[in-house]
């Protein structure tokens, strides 16, 4: 018998203490899901652009990719770097669209005032992690703003977005 986790991995220095909020948002959402910490990786060299001076995510997400396995339903990499994509000049994460690889960059998604409010950092860090898991799941991007699948290209769009799946999305366990 194989018991099925969601393992996430921090990339780099990711603080303990968004790695466990991480952790606490999957277990709350997902509670028949169990979920661990996994060893942390290193940054891999060739994401970094120097002109740009961020990280290709696509490299974090190919890296996290390579350490499925099969006691994992879903591998979240976590960190704190810049993340871009080609074509945005930021990105907050990327999934693998009907795998299992999401990686998530807490980087922009924290507040720019020394009080932060734990709240709205849990409510971004849960939208962020479950449009990446839908993603892995086989969902598509919404053009529902209600949905949380809907793409956000900015905070201020992060924050005003549903905070649920649509409901039309398909079966999934």
């Amino acid at each position: 018998y194989i018991v099925k986790e969601i393992q996430i991995v921090p990339i780099g220095h990711a603080p303990s203490e968004d790695i466990k909020l991480i952790q606490d948002i999957i277990n709350q959402d997902l509670p028949s899901i169990k979920t661990v910490i996994g060893v942390s990786i290193d940054i891999p060299n060739h994401a970094f652009d120097k002109e740009r001076q961020q990280y290709n995510i696509d490299a974090l997400v190919e890296q996290i990719e390579k350490l499925s396995n099969e006691q994992s339903i879903r591998m979240i990499g976590v960190t704190e770097i810049d993340l871009f994509a080609p074509k945005l000049n930021f990105v907050f994460s990327s999934a693998v669209p009907k795998g299992n690889a999401v990686v998530i960059s807490i980087k922009r998604l924290r507040l720019d005032s020394d009080h932060e409010d734990i709240r709205k950092i849990r409510e971004r860090y849960r939208k962020i992690l479950l449009r990446g898991l839908g993603i892995t799941f086989g969902f598509k991007t919404s053009p529902n703003l209600s949905c949380v699948m809907s793409f956000s290209n900015s905070l201020q769009e992060l924050d005003e977005k549903g905070r649920n799946w649509c409901g039309d999305e398909p079966e999934w366990i």
